[in-house]
């Protein structure tokens, strides 16, 4: 292919970009996606209005995808000279993000076939385009269809992988936004029957003033827990208040530092629309003023507000709240019916690295989802991992057979996706209870406490059988990340079930990693609108899910961060972390789950009785809820102490240095951290002409101003440890010849 003069195109712009056109047209074509699945109970439809317009995530390719995942591994393990060197995003956009050439050179393209380009992402991994549904089939020689998914949203699909011409294809690894939304996690339809509306908060009950107070409900939240249900069996359910959960694991020690999160920002992803009405009555509630901030990535279409309820947006929200109560908190929202919304929302988190943990209740089934999409999200994932965010996104509610009705249509063996990605840490579901597995009882802070399985069988939903239970199991795309592998073998994570998956791999990804309270039968009162499409209204009631367990995780992390321990280092991805704890001293840091369900007599999180016996509770690691759930009083100090150890800085003092002026200098200081980990380096008070080196201590360049100053030197390594030394620096006149 040839290239015409640029004064000849820009004096016959239509000219070239019709021969461009022309040549690439020529060019074979490469698939950068997959062609649509239908999940259970969905069906075509007709074809979609030409005129209807869609948006679309360009998903780029790294310039460094192997590098990129070598340093997001690397900079999560600890003991990896790498560990918590995190990057900026400006640093990650210039070390991994695509070339500013293959930017220009998609941008260009994707103009010349008609589409809209809304904007390139910081990281240099999406470009945002808009354009005529059309224009997007002849771009990407695709075929669209619309589809009424169950129960009853619309959704439009590729039902023919989209494709681009070679040369654009080698830049561009996957096209967002073609394949109907991403379904969340059912968490709201596994909640028990409502107790029926419970007013609102009064809002003049006195409220604790102390920083170490644990926040204490309303008379509202705790009528809507104590409020006895119909689980899914004879016995009766019941629900706990924010302040119950908090005690379960252990966060008031944390509490009693003065530790409720503050200074920390959790991010949290939303495809649907939150009532911020809602959340205030829930502060209200307990006395609490986390500030909330709602970022729509819609514009210019607006999230749509009032148009369905909130109650997973809520429920994420207020399980953060419910455990950092002083932390900030950014809601990242799309519309139900965007196509593109799982694109845009992950962009978004990772290329604005606003927040150092994000919390997931979202996802699909990875057969459901396609190869391309999840390969390209891992990326995002990586980037958020090398950035130094955590990640946590529940595992699902169909047990084994997350493929299952409503997120899909197969009884097979199968987990989630994003909580399958190596570099999420994948939040399953318990059942918290006191008593016996066979006569439980609400706990109440006092009595002995027990965490079983999560499994409340089947039921049938819109004609369907739907089975609840904490998803877990083997990945179908990623093979076991060395943390999984290389942990201690009292854990029990290498087991019977780690050579049956079909990764491509000896051993798959497990998942999940931890879990916390999540049967609906044992859930946590919220407030949030209730019924079809909100008609219902706002009230108090008891929901269940991982939609509870991995926002709580998300509260814990953002503890973690605020600790003091923690030097204001984010602990990053912790699932290295996490494993290597449990290797040292389980007991310590964990909560063994290996009790039945206490309403279903379950020790498995088979869901809807394909695979009896699959997967068990067991002592230490299992398929059905990981290492167990949080002792966060020692937990959180704990990887503080891998993520900011204390070390010692010793800077030599140089004495008194005299430098000529303008001529050239050459200054070493000497410095020695007792980790031996590497040091940066910075000075205040050199004189014009001079600096430092932030890596090697060496002062260097050409003085030129006499005088007499002192300067200070500030040596300091990945864990904020720092030592310091002032001397006395002259600068005389030069020496006359």
């Amino acid at each position: 292919m040839f290239r015409r003069p640029i004064a000849l195109c820009l004096a016959a712009s239509l000219l070239c970009l019709t021969a461009v056109s022309a040549a690439r047209a020529a060019e074979p074509r490469v698939a950068v996606g997959d062609a649509g699945g239908l999940s259970g109970g969905a069906s075509i439809t007709g074809s979609v209005p030409a005129a209807h317009r869609m948006r679309l995530t360009i998903g780029m390719a790294s310039r460094d995808p192997l590098g990129l995942r070598a340093f997001s591994q690397a900079v999560s393990t600890p003991g990896n000279p790498l560990y918590g060197r995190f990057l900026t995003v400006r640093q990650f956009a210039r070390r991994y993000g695509a070339s500013e050439a293959a930017l220009r050179h998609v941008r260009a393209a994707l103009r010349a076939d008609g589409l809209t380009v809304l904007q390139t992402d910081a990281d240099r991994l999406a470009i945002l385009v808009s354009g005529p549904a059309r224009t997007i089939e002849r771009a990407f020689a695709t075929r669209l269809a619309g589809v009424r998914a169950a129960p009853g949203r619309g959704a439009i699909i590729d039902t023919v992988a989209p494709t681009l011409p070679a040369s654009l294809a080698r830049d561009v690894e996957a096209v967002l936004g073609l394949s109907g939304p991403t379904e969340p996690q059912p968490d709201q339809l596994t909640a028990r029957p409502a107790v029926g509306p419970i007013g609102p908060a009064s809002r003049s009950r006195a409220r604790p003033r102390s920083a170490s107070a644990i926040p204490q409900p309303c008379a509202a939240a705790n009528r809507a827990a104590a409020q006895l249900g119909s689980g899914q069996s004879s016995i009766a359910s019941f629900g706990y208040t924010a302040n119950t959960i908090a005690a379960a694991y252990d966060a008031p020690a944390l509490y009693a530092r003065g530790d409720l999160g503050q200074g920390q920002t959790v991010a949290v992803y939303e495809q649907e629309s939150l009532n911020p009405a809602d959340i205030a009555t829930y502060q209200a509630c307990y006395g609490t003023h986390a500030a909330v901030h709602i970022r729509d990535v819609d514009k210019p279409d607006p999230v749509d507000t009032g148009a369905g309820g909130d109650g997973e947006a809520a429920l994420d929200v207020e399980q953060v709240i419910s455990i950092a109560p002083r932390a900030s908190i950014i809601v990242y929202a799309a519309s139900q019916s965007d196509q593109d919304g799982n694109g845009a929302l992950l962009s978004a988190i990772a290329s604005q690295d606003a927040a150092n943990v994000v919390s997931m209740s979202y996802g699909s089934c990875e057969a459901e989802l396609g190869r391309a999409v999840i390969k390209y999200e891992a990326k995002l994932f990586e980037e958020m991992a090398a950035q130094g965010q955590s990640v946590f996104a529940s595992t699902g509610d169909q047990g084994a057979e997350s493929c299952s009705p409503p997120n899909g249509s197969s009884s097979a063996l199968a987990v989630a996706d994003p909580a399958s990605q190596p570099t999420v840490t994948a939040v399953g579901g318990t059942s918290l209870y006191a008593g016996s597995p066979t006569a439980p009882v609400p706990w109440n802070g006092t009595q002995a406490l027990t965490e079983g399985i999560w499994n409340s069988g089947s039921f049938q939903l819109h004609g369907e059988s739907i089975g609840q239970a904490t998803a877990g199991g083997l990945s179908s795309m990623w093979a076991m990340p060395r943390f999984q592998f290389s942990a201690a073998a009292s854990l029990g994570v290498r087991n019977g079930y780690t050579s049956t998956g079909n990764c491509g791999a000896a051993a798959c990804r497990e998942v999940p990693d931890v879990s916390a309270d999540a049967d609906p039968s044992t859930g946590v009162a919220t407030y949030a609108a209730t019924g079809a499409g909100g008609s219902g209204g706002s009230s108090w009631s008891v929901a269940g899910g991982t939609s509870v367990s991995a926002p709580l995780w998300a509260g814990f992390a953002a503890l973690t961060d605020a600790l003091a321990s923690c030097r204001g280092q984010s602990i990053g991805d912790p699932n290295p972390a996490l494993y290597a704890l449990a290797g040292r001293d389980y007991a310590a840091y964990f909560r063994d789950v290996d009790a039945p369900s206490p309403f279903t007599g379950d020790t498995t999180n088979d869901a809807t009785g394909a695979h009896p016996g699959l997967y068990p509770v067991t002592p230490g690691y299992d398929l059905a809820t990981g290492l167990g759930t949080p002792l966060v009083g020692n937990l959180a100090p704990a990887l503080c102490a891998l993520r900011a150890p204390v070390y010692t800085v010793t800077v030599v003092n140089p004495g008194t240095v005299r430098l000529r002026v303008h001529a050239r200098a050459s200054v070493l200081i000497r410095a020695r951290d007792s980790g031996d980990v590497r040091l940066t380096y910075s000075a205040r008070g050199l004189p014009a002409g001079l600096s430092i080196h932030p890596h090697t201590g060496r002062i260097t360049g050409r003085p030129t101003r006499l005088g007499r100053y002192r300067v200070t030197i500030l040596a300091k390594d990945f864990a904020s440890n720092r030592g310091r030394v002032r001397f006395t620096l002259l600068v005389r006149a030069r020496q006359r010849s």
